[in-house]
């Protein structure tokens, strides 16, 4: 159970302290964005890096498929690498090329629900598409056989 000795309600509290601390929590917001993007900025250049790599290397690089004519960054390296654990039977690895390339059953399910919707914005009937519409923003699993149906039909959502 979580302790609540010393802890005042935001109501209990004056509105120039309520301004106060709502202040702080929006400073240190922006603070964090301001850390976010600058990580993120430095994974950007870290996977455009171009590292030097051997011939052996290389070789194992265009036996795969890669075109090494093109300069390499860490980004396409290490993408191959996953895919060689994938091939060598790394599951975790295979989901994670699978999710990249917006390959994977969620996914495919996701967009098959996002084009589902669209078409019943389209509908005529207003009742028709908050009825279906909820259904599809609840995401019950009694409901989704309706909208696998549905996007089987569409031939999004393979066997």
């Amino acid at each position: 159970m979580a302790r609540t000795d010393g802890l005042v309600r935001l109501s209990e509290k004056t509105p120039e302290e309520r301004s106060a601390i709502g202040r702080k929590g929006g400073l240190r917001s922006v603070e964090v964005r301001k850390e976010n993007m600058l990580a993120k900025r430095a994974a950007t250049i870290a996977l455009k890096l171009q590292p030097n790599i051997d011939v052996k290397q290389k070789a194992a690089l265009k036996q795969m498929g890669v075109d090494i004519s093109k300069p390499l960054n860490v980004m396409t390296i290490s993408m191959v690498r996953i895919a060689y654990q994938a091939m060598n039977g790394n599951i975790k690895a295979f989901r994670f090329l699978l999710d990249m390339a917006h390959m994977s059953p969620n996914a495919i399910f996701d967009i098959g629900k996002i084009q589902l919707m669209k078409q019943q914005l389209d509908l005529k009937d207003p009742t028709a598409n908050v009825q279906d519409a909820e259904i599809v923003e609840q995401g019950d699993k009694q409901d989704t056989s309706k909208i696998e149906a549905e996007i089987r039909k569409m031939g999004i959502y393979g066997d």
